[in-house]
């Protein structure tokens, strides 16, 4: 374990990793010498599936040490593990929800949509892996109200350029920008947004200066 004379970086991300799954998956453990998750579908807003005790979303894999610690969960004999995702979820329900007909068109064919919005959006460019990474920030990150100040960063670009990808974008998929505004103005009337089956987020805070 790294000491205080280590870097800030390092510290945090081993304190991290000791705090969360070293100190507390220990204590877990059941008469069985198992361990259960427990899985939620009301404790977060946006209504997503959740695990808690241990949260089991949020295994680290990206770092050595990551590694070892899933190690650590082994299948009882007999029993296998399953890892399960949705495919593209946000971008499915957007697809739904704003009409927006040139990703209906890509989900049916069984295109990648990624792939696609990246020769979209470089259309002179060789789309390469990391053309095709920048064109799933960019489908994401928009869906999500990202800023082009936000997209920048997340790009490692200037503002102007994320602001020019944004634009593309929407020339694409326009019936997105439409659909966000019109949520925008849902949401300042309202106070609140809500899914296709009538499940309500509220808007906590004052919505006025959204523009």
């Amino acid at each position: 374990f790294p000491t205080r004379r280590s870097s800030d970086l390092e510290w945090r991300h081993f304190s991290k990793l000791k705090s969360t799954y070293s100190d507390i998956l220990p204590k877990l453990i059941d008469k069985n010498h198992r361990l259960h998750t427990t899985y939620l579908n009301t404790y977060v807003i946006s209504g997503r599936l959740s695990s808690i005790n241990p949260n089991l979303q949020n295994i680290p894999i990206k770092t050595e040490e990551g590694v070892k610690i899933r190690k650590a969960f082994v299948a009882k004999d007999g029993y296998k593990f399953v890892g399960g995702d949705y495919s593209q979820v946000e971008l499915r329900v957007l697809a739904e929800f704003a009409n927006v007909k040139g990703l209906i068109k890509l989900f049916n064919d069984g295109i990648d949509i990624h792939m696609e919005t990246a020769k979209q959006i470089f259309p002179d460019q060789e789309i390469t892996r990391e053309l095709r990474g920048y064109a799933k920030a960019i489908n994401f990150s928009i869906i999500y109200g990202t800023t082009a100040f936000g997209l920048s960063k997340r790009l490692n670009t200037t503002k102007n350029s994320a602001q020019k990808y944004m634009d593309n974008y929407f020339k694409i998929y326009p019936e997105v920008k439409i659909y966000m505004n019109k949520e925008i103005e849902f949401a300042k009337e309202n106070g609140y947004v809500e899914t296709l089956f009538g499940r309500r987020a509220y808007i906590d805070n004052d919505i006025k200066g959204i523009q």
